[in-house]
């Protein structure tokens, strides 16, 4: 008898870094002989070291690798286990499209609804958000399509948005907004700092002040 353990003991796994370090353990009633490998995909096969407790060091290829571990005895017979390993090298992708694509952006309103893409070439496990201004953090909903409603505080808040992929490959974009729900002021001084004025002239020049917490 032969079982895989490592990195799981389930029949698929997802790796993003090669080669695989399998491992597990087989039994046999007189003795076992050795515990060999093959990788159908990679057209490699080997011998792990060790026998009731084994291990083996695995080159994959990207996308599926079909590997069948097997325990032969002494007197010939065979007991085989198997495991669909997906490598999964490449990163996933992920990018802002709304409130805006450029870098940074102002609002006056909060929470600041934020969406986008994702997408990767085996599969994504989720897309989820940080905010430094707040410390807020959270999943946003959908994957290849997304979106997320995230509370802002004021002033400046970096909102990173992280896609993750099953083999566990992660990618950011990254989105400056600023928060401002103060009004701006503005005071008129000239040629009056009354409500009303008269003038005999065609034409008037105003000139004043006014102020904002972050800017006008």
């Amino acid at each position: 008898a032969v079982a895989l353990t490592g990195p799981t003991s389930s029949p698929t796994f997802v790796a993003n870094g090669q080669p695989l370090l399998l491992s597990g353990t087989a039994a046999d009633n007189l003795e076992l002989a050795g515990i060999s490998w093959v990788n159908a995909q990679g057209g490699t096969a080997g011998a792990a070291s060790g026998t009731t407790v084994w291990s083996a060091s695995v080159p994959l290829i990207p996308g599926v690798n079909t590997i069948t571990v097997t325990a032969t005895d002494t007197a010939g017979g065979t007991s085989t286990d198997v495991i669909d390993v997906t490598y999964d090298p490449d990163l996933p992708t992920v990018a802002i499209s709304a409130p805006t694509i450029n870098p940074t952006h102002v609002t006056n309103t909060a929470p600041l609804l934020v969406g986008g893409t994702a997408s990767d070439l085996v599969g994504l496990a989720a897309v989820t958000w940080s905010n430094s201004g707040t410390g807020g953090i959270g999943t946003a909903s959908g994957t290849a399509a997304w979106s997320a409603s995230i509370p802002l505080s004021n002033g400046l808040n970096t909102i990173v948005i992280t896609a993750t992929d099953t083999a566990g490959n992660t990618a950011t974009d990254t989105l400056d907004v600023t928060f401002d729900a103060v009004v701006p002021t503005v005071t008129i001084s000239s040629p009056t700092g009354q409500p009303t004025h008269i003038t005999s002239l065609g034409m008037v020049t105003l000139a004043g002040t006014s102020a904002d917490n972050v800017a006008v």
